[in-house]
């Protein structure tokens, strides 16, 4: 933790520092122009630097190595006075030079001549004032030219974008680093927290199975019981290893044919990788199939989990639930495994077992498909004597197709109701404007209990707690 804050500090002073960096260097400052003045404008520039373009004309005077021109831009002109040479008369000229008053009247100290090629009519473009020496070069009739100036390389502020970004990217480098341990860090976490639930879980169904087992005592297996053959996988030897249990699966056909395996707990996962006893050399069992439960009131029911169903003494069983006895035969893929129960559930429980209160479990943080210990019974219609299990927390009943349990009577809604559950009871909810009716009374939303009649359209089903 502290090496990850670390981490996080070093990126965000190393952007800072890019930033402040960036900032720190300040844009060059607009140069100063100087645009072109006409003769009529310098009174009001006396004493600046002034740009005047007109006509060279005639030599006004001379007076010791001062000479002086007159210089006209078609509104008026002005004395020129320079010391170096005259320019011819008639040219047009660029004169740069500061505006002076002489004599009650203004006049220009050249500071540079430039022969122009372009008309007088035609405006001058500005130049810098710091690089008037640049720009600007004395010229006389039958001199070269000036060479065009080379622009000259100006301060760019590119780089401190770059800087920025490049700062930003690290940064973004450095938390995605971070994040990335982090990551790791709480799915290892998360892998050891499952393991121990799954140890827990384990431990707890041990100790029922201890407790089922009541004051009679444990039954002894023999040996082939006891331990699974070689084709099956190790998690079936955990079930082996235990002599106290209630009864045992013989698997009569299939792949694993000849193989037995001991009941304990209160319930029983059978699958192809997932269970206590797992077929795994059965392609055509589904991961997790079913299992076996054991009710409070000394019943042992097979609650089918698979894709494609389980044959339950020769009917079909699809995702419902269904009593089975000694001797029950169950078809699971190309396997089939046949029930022993020694002695009824209810005798090795005691006197007691079949008088003991309904118990409502809160399964609200286990996983979906979990045995809830209640399930609705169809009464009448096209699915009478259909009994479906309750094996998730919420669960839609109606005639749609995507419904959890399907009513295919017309007189029932597509979602009619809801059943869900809450602090370890199950409450329906009406979705239907045809209403829903529990034991003859029309209710929005109601508590169930053991018994009660529900009624949808001409639909009657009965609510039922097992465990």
């Amino acid at each position: 933790m502290h090496r990850e804050r670390g981490l996080v500090l070093v990126g965000v002073a190393l952007c800072l520092l890019c930033m402040a960096s960036a900032w720190g260097q300040e844009a060059a400052p607009p140069p100063r122009l100087l645009h072109e003045s006409f003769v009529r404008d310098l009174p009001a520039k006396v004493g600046n630097i002034v740009m005047v373009k007109g006509i060279a004309g005639k030599i006004t005077g001379l007076q010791d190595n001062t000479k002086s021109y007159s210089l006209t831009d078609g509104l008026g002109d002005v004395a020129v006075v320079t010391t170096d040479l005259l320019p011819s008369l008639g040219h047009v000229y660029t004169v740069v030079g500061y505006a002076l008053e002489q004599g009650g009247r203004v006049v220009i100290a050249e500071k540079h001549l430039l022969v122009n090629q372009t008309d007088l009519g035609q405006p001058e473009p500005p130049i810098e004032m710091d690089r008037i020496d640049e720009y600007m070069h004395v010229q006389k009739p039958g001199a070269r030219p000036p060479q065009p100036l080379e622009k000259q390389p100006t301060k760019s502020t590119d780089w401190v974008l770059y800087a920025a970004g490049g700062g930003f990217i690290l940064l973004a480098v450095i938390l995605g680093t971070v994040l990335g341990v982090r990551s790791s860090r709480l799915k290892r976490a998360e892998m050891a927290r499952l393991a121990q639930e799954q140890a827990e879980a384990e431990r707890q169904r041990l100790a029922q199975a201890d407790s089922l087992l009541g004051p009679t005592g444990p039954m002894p297996l023999d040996e082939t019981i006891a331990r699974p053959g070689p084709a099956e996988s190790a998690s079936a030897g955990v079930l082996g290893q235990t002599l106290e249990a209630w009864g045992s699966l013989e698997v009569v056909e299939g792949p694993a044919a000849g193989q037995h395996f001991p009941l304990a707990g209160r319930q029983v996962v059978i699958g192809r990788t997932e269970g206590d006893i797992r077929l795994s050399s059965d392609d055509a069992v589904s991961r997790r199939h079913g299992y076996l439960q054991v009710t409070n009131d000394g019943r042992l029911l097979y609650v089918d989990d698979s894709r494609n169903g389980s044959i339950v003494a020769g009917t079909p069983v699809h995702r419902a639930q269904v009593e089975v006895i000694d001797g029950t035969e169950i078809q699971m893929g190309l396997s089939k495994v046949v029930v022993h129960l020694p002695l009824p559930l209810a005798s090795r429980q005691g006197d007691d077992v079949g008088r003991a209160p309904t118990v409502a479990v809160d399964i609200g943080s286990m996983p979906t498909e979990m045995f809830t210990g209640c399930e609705i019974h169809v009464v009448n219609g096209e699915l009478a004597g259909r009994t479906f299990p309750l094996s998730k927390a919420q669960i839609i009943i109606g005639r749609a197709e995507g419904a959890d349990i399907r009513l295919t009577d017309r007189t029932v809604s597509r979602q009619h109701a809801t059943l869900v559950l809450e602090h370890g009871q199950f409450v329906i909810q009406n979705d239907s404007q045809q209403g829903t009716q529990v034991n003859g009374e029309r209710v929005d939303r109601q508590p169930l209990s053991n018994g009660d009649r529900i009624q949808l359209g001409e639909v009657t089903l009965e609510f039922r707690s097992v465990k």
